[in-house]
């Protein structure tokens, strides 16, 4: 288990590459936002292709209060300059931020998933390449309290927090946020609150 100390200064590192980050767009009339199609190329040789690494995730142990995270080894693929691929994604890192249990314990039981994101490419003043990541939203089939029923868990798109980047290390990391759990395509309330998925190389 990861524990709260190192998951604070996790937060604290994307904390602040953020705040640049977001500095760099503050601006919507200054032009030099905006990359041109050659900056764009060059942002994405710098990070495409196979990545490897691990992924923190809030999963809190009940015999230690402040060992609220754990970890597990994944692997993404930036394919092109607008997608990328988490390979065998594991469901049940969604599942421990829901207070339902039997929707908790279906989504620890489902099979990893290919998760498809669409990317872009946007200038930061603190990584040769930054992108935003817009997750689709997975959806399973689980059975639980008698029935089968649809289960999405949507993340957060197009917002600034979502993101990935190249550090001075030329290592990935990225992170993106768990928004909310739909059941039968009805919005619900059974996420106790909001927490990043953390990636890094």
């Amino acid at each position: 288990m990861k524990h709260l100390r190192f998951l604070s200064m996790v937060l604290g590192c994307f904390a602040a590459m953020c705040v640049s980050f977001t500095s760099c767009l503050s601006d919507e009339d200054n032009s030099n936002d905006s990359m041109t199609k050659e900056e764009v190329a060059a942002a994405f040789n710098k990070v495409k292709g196979e990545h490897k690494g691990k992924l923190i995730y809030y999963s809190p142990n009940k015999m230690d209060a402040k060992d609220l995270t754990d970890t597990i080894e994944i692997s993404w693929n930036i394919k092109t300059d607008s997608t990328m691929i988490v390979n065998n994604f594991p469901p049940a890192v969604l599942a421990y931020n829901i207070s339902d249990d039997a929707i908790k314990n279906a989504l620890i039981a489902e099979k990893p998933i290919e998760l498809k994101c669409k990317i872009g490419f946007m200038k930061a003043n603190n990584s040769s390449a930054t992108f935003l990541i817009n997750p689709q939203t997975p959806a399973f089939d689980v059975a639980y309290s008698g029935g089968t029923h649809k289960v999405q868990t949507p993340f957060y798109v197009n917002n600034l927090s979502s993101y990935g980047m190249l550090d001075s290390k030329n290592k990935v990391g990225m992170q993106i946020w768990q928004a909310q759990i739909y059941v039968d395509g009805k919005e619900t309330l059974l996420t106790n609150r909001a927490y990043p998925l953390i990636f890094l190389e």
